[in-house]
């Protein structure tokens, strides 16, 4: 292999639940769609856009924001009980 293994690892958008260091945050990832967690990888890992997401994808720009939306509203929405458990 002549690619870096650090890349290797780091560069994979169905294992980026590992790279979350929070157990709670890390759960609701892993549960996420593999169309979702790519979706997410490449936002929040590789810092694209939604429109040079689409670009790449050869798509349009809401066939992106569809599947980011419903991964962070689910993730929220988990989030929100473990915050709700922690504060009483």
């Amino acid at each position: 292999m002549k690619s870096d293994f650090l890349s290797l690892i780091y560069d994979n958008a169905p294992d980026v639940w590992k790279l979350i260091e929070n157990i709670h945050i890390s759960l609701p990832v892993k549960e996420l769609t593999g169309k979702q967690k790519e979706v997410l990888f490449l936002t929040a890992v590789r810092l694209c856009t939604s429109q040079q997401i689409a670009c790449y994808k050869e798509k349009i720009d809401r066939a992106i924001r569809k599947p980011l939306t419903a991964a962070l509203e689910s993730i929220r929405g988990k989030l929100g009980y473990t915050l709700l458990g922690r504060s009483k």
